[in-house]
């Protein structure tokens, strides 16, 4: 019998799925992140059946109409590097759902750049992701003291409407939907920076792991405007 592959948008169901598969591969997704994705934008998930089974997954938020950001690349292990193509076209169909003219980024494997060159995607820059014991950011960070007159905040006590005004400033589009959740979810701690006009010059978010006991947590956003500020929402 002929083998039957079809793409599909994801169900809320399948990215549950495509979380859980994620921390896994060893992608330390946070506890809860789908719930932040999913508000964003619910028709940028897209899944692969093979016969009725999913194996393969990629997600396109799409955050505005001008800017989205991929990322759930998946294919079950048992069908990579084999020439069968059915992760390209999962990514296909999401590249394919996409607003015209709109930028489109991702996290990518420095050993694959060529093959998102071929997509059309170029580096735009170089990122390092760090892991430290919380011992270790505790005794390095306890003396940090932010700019005089700034004051660290939890974000539940701070206006949202200037999170979400300082968030978009360092994203590049607003994201309120995603933001309000990403900050308030169960396992996060969000703190903000406060000058003394009370404008937001810092933030930062905590999450634990979808594996805490493995994994720990994550941080991410942490924007500041400068070094002083970081430090001490760290």
């Amino acid at each position: 019998m002929a083998s039957s592959f079809v793409i599909r948008l994801a169900t809320r169901k399948n990215l549950n799925w495509m979380l859980k598969t994620a921390a896994g591969l060893g992608w330390r997704p946070g506890r809860e992140d789908q719930e932040a994705f999913w508000a964003a934008d619910n028709t940028g998930f897209f899944i692969g059946e093979l016969n009725g089974e999913v194996i393969s997954c990629v997600s396109f938020v799409k955050y505005s109409s001008s800017f989205v950001f991929v990322g759930l690349y998946i294919v079950d292990e048992p069908y990579r590097e084999k020439g069968l193509g059915y992760g390209l076209k999962t990514f296909q169909a999401g590249m394919a759902s996409l607003p015209e003219g709109c930028n489109v980024a991702l996290d990518g494997l420095v050993h694959k750049e060529s093959v998102y060159e071929r997509s059309g995607f170029k580096i735009a820059w170089v990122t390092t992701r760090r892991l430290v014991s919380v011992s270790t950011v505790v005794s390095t960070f306890c003396d940090c003291v932010p700019s005089f007159g700034v004051a660290i905040k939890p974000a539940q006590e701070i206006s949202f409407d200037k999170i979400m005004q300082y968030d978009s400033e360092c994203f590049q589009v607003p994201r309120p939907a995603f933001l309000e959740r990403w900050i308030n979810l169960t396992g996060r701690k969000s703190f903000v920076a406060i000058d003394a006009q009370g404008d937001v010059v810092g933030i930062i978010v905590a999450r634990s792991t979808v594996r805490l006991e493995k994994d720990g947590y994550r941080i991410g956003p942490l924007f500041a405007d400068n070094d002083d500020i970081a430090c001490a929402l760290l």
